[in-house]
């Protein structure tokens, strides 16, 4: 399972000019929560991973109102995590790409 490092290494090089937070809570629905949040002007979305195995993402593209990404997955569902992550990974570096040809 990823965990806030692979966040902090993944994610986080893509996040320029995002306010980026990170925060921890202990004792949620699913366990222990770790959470990335992230925001521009244009879009925004958090990860959170939960200790149970469970992992939320969510991706606005604030400017339409539409929903990228909204996603749940259960702990068994490992190889949907990874390809979920990649999908969030792509989208972050299609932004970050549009943004700087422009």
């Amino acid at each position: 399972m990823k965990d806030i490092n692979w966040c902090r290494q993944n994610i986080e090089p893509l996040l320029d000019g995002f306010e980026v937070k990170y925060k921890v809570f202990a004792d949620g629905d699913f366990g222990d929560l770790e959470r990335i949040d992230f925001n521009s002007k244009e879009i925004g979305g958090s990860v959170r991973l939960w200790s149970s195995g469970v992992l939320e993402i969510d991706l606005v593209d604030y400017i339409s109102g539409e929903s990228l990404m909204n996603i749940l997955l259960w702990p068994e569902e490992d190889s949907e995590k990874e390809q979920k992550l990649k999908e969030l990974v792509e989208q972050l570096a299609s932004r970050r790409t549009r943004k700087c040809s422009r």
